[in-house]
Parts: C-alpha cells; sequence; structure tokens
C-alpha cells in the first residue's frame, strides 16, 4: 500500500511536468512563409515583376516579385497551395506544394520565353485616366479608357481588366470584352467611383490587363490624390505648415548627368533618416518630372539602417529640350517632404571637358545636426552630431568647425574630398533652450547655421473628479491617478497650503515619473469637525516648472464611528470613488476572484486524491478478507494448520 502512495505521487508530479512543458507550446504557434524565386529558364536571370499567384482552401493572395525575383508572402495557414506565375513576354507556369505550421519554404519557377512572334498588327494606346488628379476629401467619378486598333486580321477577341493598387493589394475595377475586325478601333473602358478620404496623399497606380490569342499584355498609369487643404495652407513667407516626414535627400544624381533628347535617363536618390529610427517605418518615395508623375515605391528602413537608394528611368523624348525640374517627395507617418532638382535635356552630347572645366566649385555644407541623447532635460549635456559634406568638386583643406555664440572651437582642422562627409560629435550644457550658431571655415568657404536646441521638463497630468466627498473628523483617503505627460522622466513635489496641511495625515512629497509612467497616489486628510468645504490647491513643481491643480472638497457630518470602514467593493468610507479609485478596487477584485478560484479547484484535487486513496486501500481490504476465507474453507485440516498457513503466507 506504502508502494502504490509513493507511485501515485510520482504519477502526478510527472503529468504536471509533462503538461507544463507543452503548454508554451499550446499559447503559440509559428508562422508559416513562402518564398518564390522566378528566373528565365535560358539565361537564368530574375524576373522582376512577374505575377505569382497562390491559391489555398482558405485564401488567394497574388504578389508581384521584387527587384531581385522573389516574392514573399507570409503568415499563411499551413496546407496545400496552388501556384502560378506569369510574366509579360513569358509563358505562365504552375505548380503545387505543401507548406507545413512554423517552417519558410522556397520554390524556385522557371519561365520559359514565349514563342508567340511580336504582333505589329495591334496598336495599343496608352492607358487613359480622367481625371488623373483629385483631392482626396472630395467624392469623384474617374474614367479609365484603354483604346486598341487592329490594322490586320478579323474576329479577334480582346479582353481588358482593369486594376487598382491601393498600397497593399491590386483591387479589381471591372472588365470589358469586345471583338475586333480589320481597320476597327475601339475603346476599353470602366469607371471607378473614388469616395472621400478613402485613400491617403500620393500616387496610385492603375493597371490593364490585356489578353487576346493567349497572348498578356500590361499597361501602366499613376492616378495622384492630393490634399488639397495643404496645398492651400502656406505661412506668410511662403512655407506650408505640414509636418516635416523626418527623412532627408541626401542627393539626387542623373546617368548620364547631361541628358540628351531621345535617350533613357536614370535618376538615383539616397534617402536616409534625419535620426536613428528605433523601430520600422515605411516611407513612402514618389518622382515627379515638371509636374507629371514618373515612379513611386514603398521604401522600409529598419532598426538604424542609415540610407537606401530610390531609382527610376524615365524617356527625355517626353520632355523636350530645356530645363526640367525632378520633385522628390517623402511620405511618412510624421508628414511630408519634398525636395527639387534641375537638369537641362540637350540636343546633342556636349564636350565634357569644357562642361567640367566650367562647372568646378569650392563648396562646403552642413546636411545634419541632430542631438543623439534627446529629447533633454534642462541642466544635462546634450551631446551633438553635425555631418559635414564637401559639395564641390575641388579637395577642401584646413576646414574648422566653431560654435559662434560660444566662441569655442569643435574640432581640429581637416580635409574634405569632393563628395565625402565627416560627423563632429560634441557636448553642450543644456541649461535652457537656446539658439546654436555654428560658424563652418576654410580659406573659400565660411557659412553659418543656426540650430534651435530646445530643453524638456516632465508634465504632470491630474485626473480629477468634479468633487470629493469627505467627512469631517474622520481619516478619508483620496486617490489620483497622475501621469508624466512631458518627454523626459522628471521629479515632481506637491506642495499644500499651508491652512491645509494640519488636515494633512499621510501624503507623498515627491512623485519621480518616467515620460508616459502613470501612478496612483493617496492623500490622507482628516478635516477638523468645524470645517467647511473647501478647495484645496495643489502646487505641482519640478526644478524647471511648476503649475497647480484644484481639488474641490464637500465635507459631510461625521458619523458615529472611529476608524475607517469598508464597504463591499473593498472602498473606504468618506473616499470618492475616482477613477484611480476604481481601479484600485477593480484589481482588488480580480486578485480576490483568482486567489478563490486557485482554492477551489487545489481543494477538489485534495478530495479526489482522497478518494482515490480510499478506494484503493478498500480494494485492497476485500482481497486480504477473501483470501483469509479461502484458506478457512480448504476440508481435512485443523486449526493449526491454518494457523500455519496463515503465518506462512504473512511472512510471505
Amino acid at each position: 500500500m506504502k508502494n502504490n502512495r509513493n507511485n501515485l505521487v510520482k504519477f502526478l508530479i510527472l503529468v504536471s511536468f509533462i503538461y507544463l512543458s507543452i503548454l508554451p507550446c499550446l499559447c503559440c504557434e509559428e508562422s508559416s512563409n513562402l518564398k518564390v524565386y522566378v528566373i528565365d529558364d535560358s539565361t537564368g536571370e530574375i524576373i522582376e515583376g512577374a505575377y505569382v499567384n497562390i491559391i489555398s482552401y482558405e485564401e488567394e493572395i497574388e504578389i508581384r516579385t521584387n527587384e531581385y525575383g522573389y516574392s514573399y508572402f507570409t503568415d499563411l495557414t499551413p496546407g496545400n497551395y496552388d501556384i502560378s506565375v506569369k510574366a509579360d513576354d513569358y509563358k505562365s507556369d504552375h505548380t503545387e506544394t505543401w507548406i507545413y505550421s512554423g517552417r519558410t519554404k522556397t520554390i524556385e519557377i522557371k519561365l520559359e520565353k514565349s514563342s508567340e512572334p511580336e504582333d505589329k498588327d495591334i496598336i495599343i494606346g496608352d492607358l487613359r485616366i480622367s481625371p488623373s488628379s483629385i483631392c482626396m476629401d472630395e467624392d469623384k467619378t474617374i474614367d479609365i479608357s484603354l483604346q486598341i486598333e487592329l490594322e490586320e486580321g478579323n474576329d479577334i477577341e480582346f479582353t481588358v481588366k482593369f486594376y487598382l493598387d491601393d498600397g497593399d493589394n491590386w483591387d479589381y475595377l471591372g472588365k470589358e470584352k469586345r471583338t475586333l475586325d480589320e481597320d476597327d478601333k475601339k475603346t476599353f473602358d470602366v469607371t471607378y467611383n473614388y469616395y472621400a478620404n478613402n485613400f491617403k496623399r500620393g500616387l496610385y497606380e492603375i493597371k490593364a490587363e490585356i489578353e487576346y490569342n493567349d497572348i498578356k499584355k500590361t499597361e501602366y498609369a499613376l492616378m495622384q490624390i492630393r490634399d488639397c487643404d495643404y496645398e492651400g495652407s502656406e505661412d506668410e513667407d511662403g512655407s506650408d505648415e505640414s509636418e516635416d516626414s523626418n527623412f532627408e535627400i541626401s542627393s539626387i544624381y542623373l546617368d548620364p548627368s547631361y541628358p540628351v533628347l531621345g535617350e533613357m535617363n536614370i535618376v538615383r536618390v539616397l534617402i536616409r533618416p534625419e535620426k536613428n529610427i528605433e523601430n520600422y517605418q515605411t516611407v513612402r518615395v514618389e518622382a515627379w518630372i515638371d509636374g507629371k508623375p514618373e515612379r513611386y515605391e514603398n521604401i522600409d528602413f529598419g532598426y538604424m539602417e542609415f540610407s537606401k537608394t530610390f531609382e527610376f528611368a524615365f524617356d527625355t523624348s517626353h520632355y523636350g529640350i530645356g530645363y526640367h525640374t525632378i520633385t522628390i517627395v517623402l511620405i511618412s507617418p510624421n508628414g511630408v517632404s519634398e525636395f527639387k532638382k534641375t537638369f537641362q535635356i540637350l540636343q546633342e552630347r556636349p564636350d565634357y571637358s569644357t562642361i567640367i572645366e566650367a562647372n568646378q566649385k569650392h563648396c562646403l555644407r552642413i546636411n545634419s545636426i541632430e542631438v543623439l541623447n534627446g529629447p533633454v532635460k534642462e541642466g544635462d549635456r546634450a551631446e551633438i552630431s553635425i555631418i559635414i559634406e564637401n559639395c564641390g568638386t575641388y579637395m577642401e583643406r584646413n576646414i574648422v568647425l566653431e560654435l559662434n555664440n560660444e566662441g569655442e572651437i569643435l574640432s581640429d582642422s581637416f580635409d574634405l574630398r569632393d563628395g565625402e562627409e565627416r560627423e563632429i560629435i560634441f557636448r553642450v550644457d543644456n541649461s535652457e533652450t537656446k539658439n546654436l550658431i555654428f560658424k563652418l571655415q576654410n580659406g573659400y568657404n565660411s557659412l553659418d547655421k543656426t540650430y534651435k536646441l530646445v530643453t524638456y521638463t516632465g508634465i504632470l497630468y491630474v485626473e480629477l473628479e468634479p468633487i470629493y466627498i469627505i467627512r469631517n473628523n474622520e481619516d478619508n483617503i483620496i486617490r489620483l491617478l497622475v501621469k508624466n505627460t512631458g518627454k523626459v522622466k522628471d521629479e515632481f513635489e506637491l506642495v499644500f497650503p499651508e491652512d491645509i496641511t494640519i488636515w494633512l495625515k499621510e501624503y507623498p512629497e515627491t512623485v519621480e515619473l518616467e515620460s508616459g509612467e502613470s501612478k496612483i497616489i493617496e492623500i490622507i486628510l482628516r478635516p477638523a469637525l468645524d470645517s467647511e468645504d473647501d478647495t484645496i490647491k495643489i502646487t505641482l513643481k519640478t526644478e524647471n516648472s511648476e503649475s497647480i491643480i484644484e481639488l474641490n472638497i464637500k465635507i459631510e457630518e461625521t458619523q458615529n464611528t472611529s476608524t475607517p470602514t469598508e464597504n463591499p467593493l473593498g472602498a473606504i468610507t468618506g473616499v470618492t470613488q475616482s477613477p484611480a479609485d476604481r481601479w484600485f478596487v477593480f484589481s482588488n477584485i480580480t486578485i480576490q476572484k483568482v486567489m478563490i478560484t486557485t482554492f477551489v479547484l487545489l481543494l477538489l484535487l485534495m478530495v479526489v486524491l482522497l478518494m482515490w486513496v480510499l478506494y484503493k486501500l478498500l480494494k485492497e481490504h476485500r482481497l486480504h478478507l477473501k483470501k483469509e476465507e479461502k484458506v478457512r474453507e480448504i476440508p481435512g485440516e485443523s486449526n493449526e494448520e491454518v494457523v500455519s498457513i496463515n503465518s506462512k503466507n504473512y511472512d510471505c
């Protein structure tokens, strides 16, 4: 019996260990992912922009391959998927695969070039959008059309499907099917109803998929959503009132630098955040030339990523000879920034040697000024980073950076090659908000740049009730929910008026809070018997700020009790049920319920265990009695023999 009890204990311990071991696996499930890599079957080159469509029992997703030839599908439901791939000028392909839970599977798909000859007898016009630019806060009906002309052939059926890229997926807008004969020219169109504030400001791509004779072609166009209120809101100095995107462009390069009419030109834009990124951010980049949209792209910046390149190409024949302007628009959750560059399209290729000689120059500039340990509290030292660039074509020597209003040289003299940057880091006392004037100079350059160094303090927010009801000659507890809504950690001092200090039995003299941190503080008051309704003004002080809050007090007559009592909700008599009190009571009730539930479950487990032990004891007792009865029923044996047999069994 003792062995049985030991086995029971071991069994319960083993079951508990197994349950606790598998509990984390029951509470979480790893995501399943799929990577599809699309390449040319003959050359092995990646295929960018191919349409990869996956279909399962529960979902259907289509994603185009990126510049590296990949389509990446995340958070998929485990199971069987049908994968189909299409690309312009290639034969479509399809396969099936099984996605396992918690794994990432990579599939390579090779596409063959289409054997169909180029159809020169079909003329597909430009995809047209009318209007192509609308205000984002207005309802608008948009006409989307595409003209197709058949010069030779008869009875050819064309199907045109229209889609809108909403930033995440291609939304199907509709389709039109028509049959064309020789010399026919027909327009395929759909209508799209845009509703106010359906999209954010930016460029959105519309595509038309043309299908005929097992051939598939695609045309694209861009639609602009404008913030018309933003365009009209300018200050007196002409600057807009919108927030900056917190991203900047360090350079816009043209390749070739002096484009000629009729050739393709590549534009490369180097984008970087104005300060270190702590979380992942997406910035939408739009490229415009002379007010006409050319390209857009969403670029993701990860933690501590310093720069990324946005690239697009344009045909110079679309703009003509002369000067033109490239506008790069950066849109992030923080706001919008615009950058411009003027360039010239020439009739013929110039003599580069004369151009380089004519455009050589000395140039220095301060690209960025940033507080590395910001936001900074008053009295702390600010660590400031300054990035200096040689924006000219000569080697700049003996460069010196000076903090002009402090009379301090911030660095030893240094040299910079053309296009080279240098970062200088220094520290400055941050006693108050002030303007720092930096002077950058050498033998050919001298420039000043002003930077406003802002200091911050904590801001204490106190959630108050309209009135607090207390009783005279009793201990009354008032709970207040306080929060630091400032940008820095700070310590707040609570100062009460002198005529109220005689009421105070207990209160925190100071409260220290991180930025965004909340706490509940308790103030215990005991008004005298002759006290009247009053307003308590509490002064909240920091080292550099001061504010006052008011508690409206209503005093009721005391009851016949000498100590504070509690009602069923746990609130002390005389305490106003403020949000902080309600939170406190709710927390206490929740903890009590959890403790009671846990105790009941343990009690039930002990009862079950006790019943099981009693059952085993009774079972063994019955078996023992049956053995004794069988021994007594053996015929022809004396009592002495029975006793002898029993004693032998007992010894065994």
